[in-house]
Parts: structure tokens; sequence; C-alpha cells
């Protein structure tokens, strides 16, 4: 019988094999767990309120009343100070002293994008306590009161936001004020409050310009801290700066149907304001016209800003055409022509002292006032002169002094005729020029 020899093959180990396999993909799998751990807080997973959510809780209402701008003589009284005794001995009209034409305006600072990580983007918002804001401003002869409940949970969210960096990315920093879903619903929320205006009858382009002076009325502004404000923010607090500002409009605009844009640069420090799609605008973007929208002090649409573009963010897509109502370029042809004729009109009133002050000197060279200096002190003259020998020479002063007067205060009415014209185009909306300070 044949015999055969068996020969034992050797197996391998097939854990061996498997551990080879499996090791660097269970690393790897490790690797991503622990990067996700990293750079993914812990409450991601928490259930945060859904931000369409706040499209419906903002109670909003807009409250319209008749409000018809004063007459030209009582608006001359609000500014009109109590009359100064007369400086000669005789009765006259003294001079009224008019306030100074003077544009005031304070910039937004330009700000380096955030580094820290983002923390949370989801908040827990309790509907159960709220506070209100309110805005007031006008618009033809009708007073807007907008007011809209706010809450405390979601204005302190959107503040801890904007220290993050959820979505400002190098030089995205003003972008990253457009993409929070929470304060994008709560802009959309605005919009509608003033895009439902189109039910008592007011054009698209009504609204457009109603929607740019309720954003110029809120309270300019900066931030404590060294970043602008969410929308959310500056609505909370009733108080915005340039971009701050800017954001709310455009995110107005866009309901609206318009294509706003956001327009970034240098005007005497770095300044944001809006651009809207218009007929003929202060620059040309693209092809299109672009009329300038500040947000920072009341001026119409289409006034002209000095200003040193640097960006021109696009922010949606629109097909209407911004063609103005009563808030727009014809408005600001009448500022140009008014600004002249008041600089003009100053003009005539400054020189009004230094010829007062040379008449009054002549006039005490005579014997008929008592004089400290060169001015008369018209106390000692009405007690204590009984004649005058110059009284010839003193009565010719008296009556070129007197025209003086008169064609001081006609120039000073003729200012206010202008100024009084400006406020009224203006609605009676704050002053868009000073009157702090006296000439």
């Amino acid at each position: 019988m044949e015999e055969y020899s068996v020969i034992e093959k050797k197996r391998g180990n097939p854990g061996l094999w498997l551990l080879i396999i499996f090791i660097p993909i269970i690393i790897l799998i490790f690797l991503i767990i622990l990067s996700f751990m990293l750079y993914t807080p812990l409450d991601y997973f928490k259930t945060g309120t859904d931000p369409q959510t706040i499209y419906g809780q903002t109670g909003a209402q807009i409250i319209i009343t008749n409000k018809p701008f004063m007459t030209s003589e009582e608006f001359t009284k609000t500014l009109q100070k109590p009359k100064e005794e007369n400086l000669a001995p005789f009765e006259s009209e003294t001079a009224v002293r008019s306030p100074k034409l003077e544009y005031e305006y304070d910039f937004y600072n330009k700000q380096s994008g955030h580094l820290s990580r983002c923390k949370t983007k989801k908040v827990k918002i309790d509907f159960t306590t709220e506070t209100t804001s309110q805005f007031e401003f006008n618009y033809k002869e009708e007073t807007f009161k907008y007011t809209i409940s706010l809450y405390n949970d979601l204005y302190l969210f959107s503040d801890e936001l904007k220290g993050q960096d959820c979505y400002f990315r190098g030089e995205n920093y003003s972008e990253g004020y457009l993409k929070d879903p929470y304060n994008n619903n709560f802009i959309k929320a605005i919009a509608k409050d003033f895009v439902e205006l189109r039910q008592y009858n007011y054009t698209n382009d009504q609204i457009a310009e109603i929607a740019t002076i309720f954003a110029q009325s809120i309270t300019y502004g900066t931030d404590e801290t060294s970043s602008n404000r969410y929308p959310y923010e500056t609505i909370f607090e009733k108080e915005g700066n340039c971009l701050d500002k800017s954001i709310i409009l455009v995110g107005i605009l866009k309901e609206l149907g318009y294509e706003p844009y956001l327009i970034l640069g240098l005007s005497e420090e770095y300044h944001a304001l809006v651009g809207i799609v218009c007929e003929k605008g202060n620059i040309q973007y693209n092809g299109k016209e672009i009329c300038f929208a500040e947000t920072t002090v009341f001026t119409p649409i289409g006034s002209n800003v000095k200003i040193e573009i640097e960006q021109v963010l696009k922010v949606a897509n629109g097909d209407r055409v911004y063609r103005e109502d009563s808030y727009g370029p014809k408005l600001v042809k009448l500022f140009d022509v008014k600004e002249k004729e008041n600089n003009l009109t100053i003009l005539k009133i400054e020189n009004y002292e230094p010829e007062s002050k040379e008449i009054e000197a002549e006039m005490c060279r005579t014997d008929c006032v008592i004089c400290d200096g060169d001015s008369i002190n018209p106390e000692k003259t009405k007690e204590e002169i009984e004649s005058c020998w110059d009284a010839e020479e003193y009565n010719k002063l008296v009556e070129k002094y007197n025209n003086l007067i008169i064609n001081h205060n006609n120039f000073v009415q003729e200012w206010y005729d202008n100024y009084y014209e400006l406020e009224k185009s203006m609605f009676g909306n704050i002053e868009l020029i000073s009157r702090t300070e006296q000439i």
C-alpha cells in the first residue's frame, strides 16, 4: 500500500490582517470625531427656536396720523430768541441773530474681522416676556409711529454672535451681518410691515422713501464694543451707526422688489450707505444707475455724498427701479438752490455787526449819548442826557442805524423763509441743518 506524506501548510493569522486594514480607518474616524468636537459646540445638538418663528412674533404696527406742517410764522417763532436791549436810545427793531447752516455727519469706523470661533448658532427664545421699541417720523403731512415687540433672548444672542466667527471671514466683515437666519427673518418681518402700506395706496417708491426716513430716524450712535450691531440689536437699542442702519434699509428694499446695495468706503472716516437702482444715479455700477440713500442723517435719496468707494456689495436681485416721489433727486436740487441762497444771505447778515459797531462808534463821538468806550450805554443815556448840541449829526446816524437794522431783519427773515421751505420739504423731521450755533 502506497504511503502518502502529508505536508501541513501553515495558515496566516487572520486577526493581524484585520488590524492592518481597520486601524487606519479607526484613526481617521477618531480624528473626524475629535475635529467635530473641537470645532462644534456642545449645544449644537440642543433644540433652538426655529428662525422662521421670528417672522410671526414681532407684533408690530404702524399708526399713521395726519400732521400738517406748521405755518411760516409758527416756524419762525420756534427759532427766534428773545430780543436784546436796543443799543441806541431810540425805538427800532433789534436784529434777530440767525442760526448757521451746518451739516453734521458722524461716520462708521471700519473694524477688522472677528477671529474667535463660533460658540452657537441656535437660541431658545422665551416669547412670554417682551419689550417694545417705538420710532416716530414724518412723511409728507403724516406722522408714522412704528412699534415692534422684541425679546431679550434674541437680543443677547445677536450681541454675542457678532463676537464670533460664524459669518465673519477675512474681508467679508460687512457681509457677515447679512447672514444670520434669525436676524434675516427679523428684517423680513419689518419689511412686511412696510410692504403692507400698499393697502393704504402708497406706491412702492413712496414706501421706499418712507423706509429710508425710518432708517434715518433711528438715533445715530456707535456700539459700546468695537463691532457693529445686528439688526435686532439696532432696533432693540433704538440706536445704530451708518452700517447698522444701512443693513436694515437694504433688507426692506430687498423685500419691496428693488435691487439694493451696500456701499462702503472712505468719507472723512470709513462710511457705509445704501445704493438703490434708479433712473439717474450718483454712480454707475455694472451698467446700472445707482442712487445713494444715506442712513446717518435725514437727507433725500440721491444726495451727493463724498465717498471714496472701496466696495459695492449687491444684496439681492430686483426688477424695480426707483423713480422718486417726494424724497429724491428733485428735493436734492432744491436743497442745493436753497443752500446757495442761504449762504449769500448769511454773508449779508454777518456784515451787520461790523457796520453797526462803526455807526455806534460815530454816535459815541457826539455829545448825545454816554458810552463805555465805543459802545453806547443805553441806561445812562436815558437817565443823564438832557441836551444834545450834536443832535443833527446824531439823528443822521440814528437814521442810518435804523435802516441798517431794517435791512438786517429783512435778511434774517429771508433766511427763515428759506429754512422754512427746507424744513417743510423734509416734512418736519429732525433737522438736517444744525440750529445749535448762532451767528
